[in-house]
């Protein structure tokens, strides 16, 4: 009966339909998600278990990690390669980074080696190079007028088994320490790695084939912005920059400033992961019926909500009621800027694009962990909450005047 009452409405189920490529990127969502989400609780609680600095913290963050300086140049380079030699041999070749990264963190946590954070971060900021590929696949995987519902379902996959993950590498680090946690994730990893070698198929159309100068010289040009990018990269470099401000040495600050334990903090990651994950795949087919520009202006101010709140409720509850709304804030952004980004963008030059407008994201958000960390020292919690809240009134002007529906048909709403 609920198949031929669904046939009447005329409504696709949301599942249906799904490509093979889609549901492998599920299914690597889903394991990717699991290991981050433990992690994301723990890893700055690890550094500083290795070296007691938050200048030290903030400098690996800087350089390494998923929005330092490896990061933007490896998105950059990875959106270009992702139009020559295929989206596939990107996504592989940034798994295998991936896998070598939570390597040297397992044996850092295993041998009480703070250096090996060092090249683990770097390994770690290469594995972004996959991210412009990555969404460029899920584009050419499934109908237009479906993405905004693949994109969500994608991301629900990775965020929601971080609910129960993020408590979980809490309550491991508290009782027998980070190596488990470690050690756990790259297992996670290699299987994401087979997977994606074994099941995973190619979409990009026409390859460019050998490398010649010409190749060089476009190269080159990724180091320059276009201008009809300007009007993405704008507004996007400077939410990047406020909320990298914000957030990029959180769980290092609770940890230090206010004496949160592992275990709590996996609490808190629990709570953005739950408020994510349940916003998701609704948003997910709101985009799809009512356009892009809304959801990224309503998730602006989610997100300043939630920094007003962490700076006057330092408190479990009130960062955890905080970090959750920040969840759900992400779970009206992602959806809207990755279908807004790809019904603007030719897919003849999607991925590189892409990685242009990611690696700019990444730039600006590069010396926030090292702000963040002065500010903190000088000025002590409130200080990065209360700058990033001061730049998202420019922040959103910024959105108000670059982002508008519909920058395609695709993400007009329908009429």
């Amino acid at each position: 009966m609920g198949r031929r009452s669904t046939a009447r409405s005329g409504r696709p189920h949301p599942f249906s339909g799904l490509t093979p490529n889609i549901r492998v990127q599920v299914l690597t969502s889903f394991l990717g998600g699991f290991y981050q989400g433990a992690i994301a609780a723990v890893r700055q609680p690890f550094a500083l278990s290795l070296w007691n600095s938050e200048f030290f913290l903030g400098l690996l963050e800087t350089v390494g990690g998923w929005g330092g300086a490896v990061s933007s140049l490896a998105q950059l380079l990875g959106g270009w390669l992702a139009d020559r030699v295929g989206r596939r041999s990107v996504l592989i070749a940034a798994s295998l980074c991936n896998a070598l990264w939570l390597l040297t963190f397992t044996l850092a946590a295993l041998f009480h080696l703070w250096w090996l954070l060092i090249p683990g971060m770097t390994l770690a900021g290469l594995g972004m190079m996959g991210r412009a590929a990555g969404s460029s696949l899920t584009a050419e995987s499934i109908s237009s007028e479906r993405r905004g519902v693949a994109y969500s379902l994608t991301m629900f996959a990775f965020i929601a088994p971080g609910v129960l993950s993020s408590i979980l590498g809490g309550q491991v680090s508290e009782r027998w320490g980070y190596f488990p946690v470690m050690a756990t994730a790259l297992i996670l990893e290699t299987l994401v790695l087979v997977l994606f070698i074994r099941f995973l198929g190619e979409t990009l159309q026409e390859k460019r084939g050998r490398f010649r100068r010409q190749d060089l010289l476009s190269l080159l040009r990724l180091f320059t912005i276009p201008r009809h990018l300007w009007r993405f990269v704008l507004p996007f470099a400077a939410d990047s920059f406020c909320w990298g401000l914000a957030l990029s040495l959180l769980f290092g600050i609770l940890k230090k400033a206010l004496a949160f334990s592992d275990g709590e903090l996996g609490w808190v990651n629990a709570f953005f992961s739950l408020a994510w994950a349940l916003a998701q795949l609704p948003v997910g087919r709101l985009v799809d019926r009512h356009g892009c520009r809304r959801f990224i202006l309503i998730s602006e101010g989610l997100s300043v909500l939630c920094g007003v709140i962490l700076l006057l409720w330092p408190t479990f509850i009130g960062v955890s009621v905080g970090y959750a709304l920040f969840g759900l804030s992400a779970a009206l952004w992602v959806p809207a800027f990755l279908k807004w980004l790809a019904g603007s963008i030719p897919e003849a030059e999607r991925g590189e694009s892409l990685g242009r407008i990611f690696t700019v994201q990444a730039v600006a958000r590069t010396p926030t962990p090292y702000i963040a960390a002065w500010l903190f020292n000088r000025w002590g919690y409130p200080a990065p909450l209360l700058a990033a809240l001061v730049l998202a009134g420019g922040v959103i002007a910024l959105l108000f005047r670059f982002v508008h529906d519909p920058p395609s048909e695709e993400c007009a709403p329908p009429r």
